[in-house]
């Protein structure tokens, strides 16, 4: 999972940054935003850390991350004061143990997720539960494998927009993944002939040369 870590001393968090890899939750460390940097953070990220304090501009990016990502999880780092705590979902000081830090923001992640996400989506005729796993429809009800799950739900979600594939590898993977793009025209065609099964197939259209989009039209 990736993370970002907000610090005027970046170099200071190294060992985080290599203790938090050992968990797979990859951090980039960055001493500031702007406006055009602000998008490119938010983007396929799950959990933001601040290291000793929230400033003045973190705050207004807390705003930010809770109106575009309110399943994103904000952990403050060896905080100097009790000001801010009450901006943050976790809080840790040192020393750390990484393995506990992680099943935390996890179990956090989670909760959250299952706070602001629907237990389904509905899409036309069809049904998908996010607790199951399955897909249904008037006919039939599917069991879909996790990355079918997680490619399905991204297209539900984002239904009607084009979506190209380095789009889909970077939220349905991660950005730090080595798999190359080709690899989404495996799994799409793996979805594919689950959907066949539910007469949803060609809801999932290709884009040629650019990705996919589950058509509202073809709905």
């Amino acid at each position: 999972m990736q993370a970002i870590l907000f610090s005027s001393n970046p170099h200071e968090c190294i060992p985080l940054i290599s203790g938090m890899r050992s968990e797979n939750i990859f951090v980039d460390a960055v001493e500031g935003i702007d406006a055009e940097y602000k998008n490119q953070l938010l983007s396929g990220t799950h959990f933001f850390f601040f290291h000793h304090e929230i400033r003045a501009d973190d705050f207004l990016f807390l705003q930010l991350v809770r109106c575009i990502k309110p399943a994103a999880v904000t952990i403050l780092l060896d905080p100097l004061s009790a000001d801010g705590l009450e901006q943050v979902d976790i809080a840790f000081a040192k020393p750390y143990s990484y393995a506990v830090m992680a099943i935390y923001m996890q179990r956090k992640l989670l909760e959250k997720r299952e706070r602001f996400f629907p237990r389904e989506i509905r899409v036309g005729g069809l049904t998908l539960d996010v607790q199951k796993r399955t897909l249904s429809s008037s006919c039939t009800t599917i069991s879909l494998k996790n990355r079918e799950f997680a490619l399905l739900q991204y297209f539900f979600v984002n239904r009607g927009k084009i979506l190209s594939r380095s789009d889909i590898l970077e939220c349905v993977w991660d950005r730090n993944t080595s798999m190359t793009t080709n690899t989404i025209d495996v799994h799409v065609s793996r979805l594919r002939k689950k959907l066949e099964l539910c007469d949803a197939d060609r809801y999932l259209q290709t884009v040629p040369c650019v990705g996919y989009v589950w058509s509202c039209d073809a709905m």
